[in-house]
């Protein structure tokens, strides 16, 4: 079983490839061992239950809006 991922870490890749749509496939497996699906999965999770505080509203909303856009395309 693995151990959970931080989701500080979730945050700080997210914020670095925001701009650009979420990260890429490739880059998402090798940090985190995930799925497309499943990181994005995470990330919505742990933005609902845990928001950084530290991030600007808005861009945790963008955060998000960009989580929801990288589900519906992977359908």
């Amino acid at each position: 079983m693995s151990s959970p991922i931080d989701p500080r870490r979730l945050y700080e890749f997210e914020s670095r490839w925001l701009e650009h749509g979420g990260g890429p496939a490739d880059q998402i497996r090798s940090e985190f061992g995930l799925s497309v699906p499943e990181f994005f999965v995470t990330l919505q999770n742990s933005l609902e239950v845990a928001p950084p505080v530290d991030v600007p509203p808005a861009r945790v909303d963008r955060m998000r809006a960009v989580s929801r856009k990288r589900l519906w395309l992977e359908r």
